[in-house]
């Protein structure tokens, strides 16, 4: 059976507490909630706002390297055309056994051939796609006959090649070509310049890190098959064999028999191309606009990313920026961090006042009741030390002519009792 309270007793409840520290408590809510909401606030706003700034600096950024990348191509092609329309080349094609026409295109090739750095040869391809000359011996009776850059040439387009790994130097390369017609403008050879790919990588390369530690730039084809990645000297080799060649969805089988036919990516893609899947990629490499990716897995970390595809010019690839969550998650937890250092100062601080303001009330409260309990003994002489004009400063006015009616009540009465 229950005990029931005695008479006159209660529980203790918030009436209870001292002033001191009502007044405390009081300050501390009073800083603490408001810097609380406005964290909450703030860090949604911060959130979303740190999104967008992120999307538009890799928008920004994406689409430089991808105008880079687009400039080279353009170079390229744009140069090789103006050598197949050169009179020393199309005399070579129409008469190859010519000694002095042979020495005049070599001439012409090993000049042309010193213009770029990047550029590895300049060569004539006849219509059967054996090269016939070139500014690289090593590269003449190569048969390239299976390479789409030859076929294209031989139809009258300039044009550029996905990169591709050569059948000469077993290293990936750029190919730009043209066709070389006679003067009655029949297609007679091709000629070609196989571009290393380095001039390519540098530009992706220089976004490894551009948006914040782990993000990294990366360039698919046009069926999302990696061609670079951001990348360092000292891992460059392990990303390679890792990643490169590899596609991020499977691609259409008829184009994979051609790659593998062509021999497109050499031992990286004997039999089929190898898939490394990044689903939410995919609907930005079938998008004919630029477009961010919010949420994606990558390549180079374990965590989530946010990615921005781009889509380039001279070539249907994409240029994707790729940044991982964390780091820009990192600002958010810098500003609450700043946030909660607020709240803590503040509620030290308001902890602070609350104490002064606490005593400054309850000590002469303390003291009127303790000259009302001497009052009380009957000790009528108990000097009342206020010095407010206050609430309290009234309490102890009051106080004090109590006390002093009393005094001369009790003088009134000694007459009485003598």
């Amino acid at each position: 059976m229950a005990e029931r309270p005695r008479p006159g007793s209660r529980r203790a409840s918030l009436r209870d507490w001292s002033i001191r520290t009502k007044l405390v408590v009081f300050a501390l809510l009073l800083s603490i909630l408001p810097i609380l909401l406005a964290s909450v606030v703030v860090s949604i706003l911060f959130t979303n706002s740190a999104r967008q700034r992120a999307l538009v600096s890799m928008q920004h950024e994406g689409l430089t390297s991808a105008q880079m990348l687009d400039a080279r191509l353009g170079e390229g092609q744009a140069f090789v055309r103006v050598l197949g329309l050169d009179p020393a080349l199309a005399t070579f094609a129409a008469r190859p056994t010519d000694p002095a026409a042979r020495d005049a295109a070599a001439r012409f090739l090993k000049a042309a051939n010193e213009k770029d750095k990047y550029y590895e040869s300049v060569a004539v391809v006849d219509r059967t796609g054996r090269i016939i000359l070139s500014s690289v011996a090593s590269d003449i009776g190569s048969d390239v006959s299976m390479r789409p850059y030859v076929q294209r040439a031989l139809q009258g387009a300039a044009y550029i090649s996905d990169p591709s790994v050569s059948v000469i130097t077993n290293k990936p390369a750029i190919f730009y070509s043209a066709p070389i017609q006679d003067p009655s403008g029949q297609i007679v050879a091709v000629v070609r310049i196989r571009a290393a790919l380095d001039d390519f990588t540098q530009v992706v390369d220089r976004d490894a890190g551009s948006q914040g530690p782990g993000s990294y730039g990366m360039l698919l084809d046009e069926y999302g098959i990696r061609l670079a990645i951001s990348t360092t000297p000292a891992n460059r080799g392990d990303v390679a064999s890792k990643y490169l060649y590899r596609a991020i969805t499977p691609v259409p089988p008829d184009a994979e028999r051609a790659m593998v036919a062509e021999k497109r990516f050499g031992r990286a893609a004997e039999s089929k191309v190898g898939v490394l899947a990044i689903p939410n990629l995919v609907p930005a490499l079938q998008s004919p606009n630029d477009m961010p990716v919010p949420d994606m897995n990558s390549d180079l970390n374990a965590e989530r990313n946010i990615g921005y595809a781009v889509r380039m010019q001279n070539k249907p690839w994409r240029y994707v920026l790729v940044t991982p969550h964390s780091t820009f998650n990192a600002q958010i937890s810098a500003l609450q961090a700043v946030v909660v250092a607020i709240g803590l100062g503040s509620a030290i601080l308001a902890a602070l006042i609350g104490i002064f303001v606490g005593r400054t009330i309850s000590k002469p409260l303390l003291h009127l009741a303790r000259v009302a309990d001497r009052m009380s003994l009957g000790e009528l002489d108990t000097r009342i030390e206020v010095g407010r004009r206050d609430e309290i400063g009234v309490l102890a006015e009051s106080l004090s002519r109590m006390q002093a009616s009393l005094r001369a009540a009790m003088e009134r009465l000694r007459p009485r009792r003598s």
